[in-house]
């Protein structure tokens, strides 16, 4: 099975609180895997830091040549007024795809998620899309 991203030995403290030390996980092509813990133990820290949006403070995140990582936070930031199709390519608007490509990439990512209907408007989803 193909790695896609490794984290080893991962340290993350917010002032003089250790929100983890020593963590350490490696990820595989078409593995699906869940993050269990209580509030404020430092789960989407450690995303953000495996997505490359912040640091740790030790350890290291290796990934395969090419990885194009994305984060979605908890909190939505999508206009409510554009459709699933245009919150897909809104995603993709830093990617160096072209417009036809990138329709292509976001028509696949919606596919892949269950979107039947991508004309649908965000602000209709509920919290779980």
């Amino acid at each position: 099975m193909s790695f896609l991203l490794s984290a080893q030995k991962l340290t993350k403290r917010i002032g003089d609180r250790e929100l983890f030390a020593g963590v350490g996980a490696t990820f595989f092509a078409k593995e699906r895997v869940g993050l269990i813990g209580p509030n404020g133990a430092g789960k989407s820290t450690l995303l953000k830091i495996l997505a490359g949006l912040e640091t740790s403070d030790d350890g290291e995140v290796t990934t395969r040549k090419h990885l194009r990582l994305v984060y979605l936070p908890q909190v939505e930031r999508f206009n409510p007024n554009h459709t699933v199709t245009e919150a897909a390519l809104d995603a993709l608007k830093d990617d160096p795809l072209d417009l036809h490509e990138k329709e292509a990439a976001g028509g696949g990512m919606l596919g892949t998620v269950g979107f039947v209907d991508p004309s649908y408007k965000v602000g209709n989803l509920s919290g779980g899309w």
